[in-house]
């Protein structure tokens, strides 16, 4: 492919972007499946980018210049920046030793796994529905100055977009602000915005989710299914994590409690398999003495060993061999009604018994999914208001009746009502599970 002709197909941040990324000792996989993928890991903060314009357009919060932060944020904004002053730094020391693969694969893991998989995706409904309270309008603050922040990193790596967002983020509201991104002084981490229990914290309630996910995966059970329970079995500090982000975990698993509970209540059994991924520390023909002693040993007893001594010992001919849970992989299966998983020192056990009020919370749940797809396909604006009306019977109007607040903060309807609806609304019939029914909604 010419020069002219990729920069004019793929554009030079694209180009850029493929050769910062890629190691100079190993040749580089030019063509446009490779620029496809480059576009689709930037897509990600582009979606974020065009998420705060949106809703800062809709609730015009009097935002200061980017580098100013509010007093006062929630731990999740606490989070946030703290994550972002460890990027920078990590970014700064890369680039300082011209490791420039290393630096765009630190700002790529910050967007995607940070900013967009964990912190949008926690803050995404309050920015869409919330009033503009005091902790709305600091998140749009933080959220503006780590984005500007993004820009700045990218900017040695992809000059043009991110010039393109800095002029529409800062300039096109702060003439007075310099005249490009490209003149502004490469950012500093700031040790006063560091929290590192925050961020071990937000860490171990992510791998609680990993667990529960995969519970729920092991069980075929979609997220919109709400559960009675979720039964931990985690270690001081990462019980100390959930408390502080409760909330967080019972919306992301769906359930509706969480319950802490020790090893031996769990209600799940264990499985400890040898996971040695270098076998040459090992002493000669160990792995069968060693794949032997942890058969012969309870699940449970091995488990509890790693807790509290944080490796197990385990003979292998006349040496003793010390693992620990880097070198053993444990599986837990739920006992009847629960369905389980583990990541290492954390096993999540969910509860899947169904009862009829589980039942109309998921019907809810599912109408909201449907009346969403519909408003998306109805290209209505993120801030239309909207009247609902649902030809359901039995079940369906009774979750609508007991659940219709939530119906309507969800979709942002103003009315919703059970009954044939008007001729000319939209109108579409869909599956909420069991069910099936008409859905009509037009614009309020």
């Amino acid at each position: 492919m010419w020069l002219d002709d990729a920069l004019e197909t793929l554009g030079p941040d694209v180009i850029r972007h493929m050769f910062a990324s890629q190691a100079i000792t190993e040749p580089l996989r030019f063509g446009l499946e490779a620029a496809r993928d480059v576009k689709r890991r930037f897509l990600t903060f582009w979606n974020v980018y065009t998420l705060f314009v949106t809703y800062a357009n809709l609730d015009r919060p009097p935002l200061q210049g980017p580098d100013s932060l509010p007093p006062q944020v929630a731990p999740l904004e606490q989070w946030l920046l703290s994550r972002l002053q460890a990027t920078i730094a990590e970014v700064r020391q890369a680039l300082d030793t011209y490791q420039i693969r290393r630096a765009v694969a630190v700002v790529d893991a910050f967007i995607h796994d940070d900013l967009s998989n964990w912190y949008v995706r926690r803050r995404r409904r309050e920015f869409w529905k919330g009033a503009l309270d005091q902790q709305k309008q600091a998140a749009f603050q933080v959220l503006y100055h780590v984005l500007v922040r993004v820009c700045q990193l990218l900017a040695p790596v992809m000059p043009f977009i991110t010039e393109h967002v800095y002029q529409n983020l800062v300039r096109s509201v702060s003439p007075d602000a310099p005249v490009s991104l490209h003149l502004l002084p490469f950012p500093e981490p700031d040790p006063a915005r560091t929290q590192p229990d925050l961020e071990a914290a937000v860490m171990a309630t992510r791998r609680v989710l990993k667990a529960g996910l995969a519970a729920r995966n092991t069980a075929r059970l979609k997220v919109r299914q709400p559960l009675g329970r979720a039964l931990l079995a985690v270690p001081p500090e990462v019980e100390r994590a959930v408390r502080v982000f409760e909330a967080d975990i019972l919306d992301e698993l769906n359930v509706e409690a969480i319950e802490v509970v020790t090893g031996h209540e769990a209600p799940v059994s264990i499985a400890v398999a040898l996971d040695v991924q270098d076998t040459t520390s090992l002493p000669p023909n160990a792995v069968p003495a060693l794949r032997a002693a942890l058969a012969a040993q309870p699940g449970r007893t091995v488990r509890e060993t790693l807790l509290a001594a944080g490796h197990v010992s385990l003979p292998a001919g006349d040496a003793e061999v010390r693992l620990g849970w880097a070198d053993l992989e444990l599986t837990v299966e739920g006992r009847a009604g629960f369905t389980a998983a583990a990541d290492r020192d954390v096993i999540v056990a969910l509860d899947t018994t169904m009862t009829p009020a589980l039942r109309r919370k998921a019907l809810a749940r599912h109408l909201v999914h449907q009346i969403q797809m519909m408003r998306k396909d109805g290209r209505l604006n993120v801030d239309d208001r909207i009247r609902v009306s649902v030809d359901a019977h039995g079940e369906v109007a009774a979750a609508i009746d007991e659940h219709s607040p939530y119906i309507c903060g969800e979709t942002l309807a103003v009315e919703l009502s059970c009954g044939a609806p008007p001729g000319d609304w939209m109108t579409r019939e869909v599956d909420l599970e069991e069910a099936r029914v008409r859905v009509a909604l037009a614009r309020a």
